[in-house]
């Protein structure tokens, strides 16, 4: 990737962690800011993957995959009383 891209990239995603987190301070924007924090993540992981190690799309695609099915299931599986404040 070029040097450019990769510095817009990580610039798009420290931006969505710092709206996510300002959106994590209210309970009705808390969905919002989560999901922002999270896009922001996984743009910085695919960014760094990428443009360092080389990985194939393929791996990145079944890594994100696999992650995604544990969270989704471990975030329906716990309770909102079991999480600390």
């Amino acid at each position: 990737m070029q040097s450019n891209v990769i510095d817009l990239l990580y610039l798009a995603a420290s931006i969505l962690f710092i709206f996510g987190l300002k959106g994590l301070t209210h309970p009705k924007s808390a969905v919002r800011g989560n999901l922002m924090s999270a896009a922001g993540m996984l743009i910085a992981v695919v960014t760094a993957l990428v443009s360092e190690a080389g990985l194939s799309w393929g791996i990145i695609i079944a890594g994100v995959a696999a992650g995604s099915l544990v969270g989704t299931f471990l975030a329906l599986k716990t309770r909102m009383t079991a999480i600390p404040q």
